[in-house]
């Protein structure tokens, strides 16, 4: 498991490696972010990140407690406390929960879907907003173009003196 530090412009990214993840044809987007996050919370462990692309989150945490680093001390403290995670004094995080979606919206609104919500078919969807857009533009497609929306007439309020 590789999860490395991308800088950028307005934050940093995470690159998940997904070399080893084993994809099945046919699967959709649900299946695959449910097979990423099981590789990333069940996966093997190693400092490729580091050696590769030169940076890891793993690696920004090397001082924020004695008990993360090596990471089978992390595995030792975690099998002692569940709740070990949640009792670590982590480090602030830069951007807000609100702040981030902004800055990947943003991202999205002048990457790949820029033009009419559409991808150009010279750029392959990257990141997991692109694919569920990807997604949520075709099923949006396939509802449209099979079904006739009807809607209710509205019916008559009956009062107390009827």
């Amino acid at each position: 498991l590789n999860i490395s530090r991308i800088p950028g412009p307005k934050r940093e990214k995470a690159w998940i490696c997904t070399q080893y993840l084993k994809r099945v044809p046919g699967m959709d987007w649900t299946q695959q972010l449910t097979m990423l996050l099981d590789h990333t919370w069940n996966g093997g462990f190693n400092r490729s990140s580091e050696n590769h692309e030169g940076d890891s989150w793993y690696k920004l945490s090397a001082d924020v407690d004695s008990e993360l680093h090596p990471v089978e001390a992390w595995e030792a403290a975690t099998t002692k406390s569940e709740a070990y995670g949640v009792s670590v004094d982590w480090k602030e995080a830069p951007l807000s929960v609100g702040e981030l979606i902004d800055s990947i919206l943003e991202e999205q609104r002048s990457g790949p879907y820029a033009q009419r919500g559409r991808r150009r078919s010279s750029t392959k969807s990257s990141g997991i907003v692109g694919r569920f857009m990807n997604f949520a533009q075709k099923c949006a497609g396939k509802a449209t173009a099979t079904k006739a929306v009807k809607t209710p007439k509205p019916k008559k309020l009956v009062s107390a003196k009827d």
